[in-house]
């Protein structure tokens, strides 16, 4: 398990889905090829949806 799972969601720009693991997130990138993909952390943050969230690309 990474370090940042279960702390952090990362949300792709490209297509709008979810992720919780760092693996799966890898995994995206590489069968899709999409690069714009957000890391929130979730415990900073009251929502990933509103626009303070903090962004880390």
């Amino acid at each position: 398990m990474h370090p940042e799972d279960l702390k952090m969601i990362w949300i792709c720009e490209e297509c709008d889905s979810h992720f919780i693991f760092h693996a799966d997130v890898s995994d995206h990138k590489a069968q899709t090829g999409h690069t714009r993909v957000t890391k929130v952390d979730m415990i900073l943050t009251d929502s990933p949806f509103t626009s303070n969230y903090r962004s880390d690309r």
